[in-house]
């Protein structure tokens, strides 16, 4: 058995699109980052 990764959790929850999600999330995180910079 896997062991429970995030990744792999968001793989199995949105098989149809983990890479727009990842993309999307780490966008989010790098604006975030951005803001708390400023």
């Amino acid at each position: 058995m896997t062991p429970p990764h995030p990744l792999n959790f968001i793989a199995r929850s949105q098989s149809a699109l983990p890479i727009p999600h990842l993309l999307r999330a780490t966008f989010v995180h790098h604006r975030v980052r951005k803001i708390r910079h400023r």
